[in-house]
């Protein structure tokens, strides 16, 4: 029996290959089996290794069908590790203002008029999804305070208590914004502390290690003055992202964060509304 080590994104998989003389065919129970190393895996935080997948006399269908099942085992890993980290970001307290539970409790509602991620600045929510007039913007801004007022979905555990403690009542409107001279659906409220004060790339590096991914983008504006510039800074699969403004005083403080609506969701609630 020789073995054949394969590459895979979060790991290796041994996959036997026979000798001729060494060809048993594999049922698709041992993979769905190997589930329980995926879910191990999870736990643990480390690579799942899965059971030799390549045995050569097997027919195309049931080649197909273990591939499948792999996918689908690797697929469900990939989710379950992105949402772990979903709720480690999201429950670390250091990285967060006072008023961040009402941020996540509005997720659903921002999923609602159709917003697929949302800038969360310190004491504000914006749409990332500019307007095609103000009129339009003032329709959409009425859904999301409509929504808002309608049931919540079923928290997940994790954050129960967190969101359920969340006082700070928010106004949808209507919020022109410099930065591409458009219209923007807003959540706005008095006092309100989204992220930690003078929150830093430095802390955020502290408390979650390094970045998946470090990007920039120029938010086009319409008219010819320089447009801002961001730095991107993604975790979790690109679910959330801390962000830096070229505009700011002081270097190195993050200026917003960017949440994806339909990842962040899935990981806080049980269900959509």
């Amino acid at each position: 029996m020789k073995l054949l080590v394969l590459p895979v994104m979060f790991g290796v998989i041994l996959a036997h290959v026979p000798l001729a003389s060494e060809m048993v065919p594999h049922d698709t129970r041992s993979m769905r089996e190997s589930a329980v190393s995926i879910e191990q895996a999870v736990k643990h935080n480390c690579a799942p290794l899965l059971p030799g997948v390549l045995i050569e006399n097997s027919d195309s269908s049931s080649r197909a069908e273990r591939v499948a099942v792999v996918s689908d085992l690797f697929g469900e890993y990939s989710v379950q590790r992105e949402q772990s980290s979903i709720v480690r970001i999201l429950t670390d307290r250091v990285l967060w203002g006072k008023d961040f539970a009402a941020a996540l409790a509005s997720l659903p509602d921002w999923k609602v008029i159709g917003e697929s991620r949302v800038y969360v600045f310190r004491n504000q929510m914006v749409s990332t999804t500019p307007g095609k007039s103000v009129e339009e913007t003032q329709r959409t801004a009425a859904s999301l305070s409509s929504s808002l007022r309608a049931r919540m979905p079923q928290i997940k555990p994790e954050f129960s208590s967190m969101i359920r403690r969340a006082q700070a009542p928010l106004r949808a409107e209507v919020l022109p914004v410099f930065e591409d001279d458009s219209a923007h659906v807003a959540l706005t409220g008095r006092t309100l502390q989204f992220l930690a004060p003078r929150l830093s790339m430095t802390t955020v590096r502290n408390r979650l290690g390094e970045p998946e991914k470090v990007s920039r983008v120029t938010i086009q504006n319409k008219f010819e003055r320089r447009g801002v510039v961001l730095t991107l800074y993604s975790y979790a699969g690109g679910a959330i992202t801390f962000a830096e403004a070229d505009y700011t005083a002081v270097h190195g403080l993050v200026d917003r964060v960017i949440l994806d609506v339909a990842a962040v969701t899935a990981a806080v609630f049980q269900e959509g509304k």
